[in-house]
């Protein structure tokens, strides 16, 4: 039995099934969807001892018809700007 006699589709549901057609992404108009790049990262949000830092990017093309979803448009990390201590300084008398 020749596999290319099996009949393919062109739905959501060939996705579950397995019987896609071979040319199924560019027939049946399926987008991945597409991200702008990495802003830059955000200064830290505390100005002494721990805080956080973010960046944030955009869709610029959302997925249709099955195509690869999203992927995070939101990253935060750790940062730290220095101690919170008292200014040192010496005292005269």
């Amino acid at each position: 039995m020749d596999l290319s006699d099996e009949p393919c589709y062109c739905d959501h549901g060939c996705l579950n099934m397995g019987d896609c057609c071979p040319d199924f992404k560019e027939y049946c108009g399926v987008l991945d969807c597409e991200v702008s790049a990495w802003s830059s990262w955000s200064p830290c949000s505390s100005s002494c001892g721990a805080g956080t830092s973010s960046r944030h990017r955009t869709v610029t093309r959302p997925e249709s018809n099955g195509g690869v979803s999203c992927p995070d448009l939101h990253q935060a990390k750790a940062c730290s700007e220095g101690s919170c201590g008292r200014p040192q300084g010496g005292h005269s008398r």
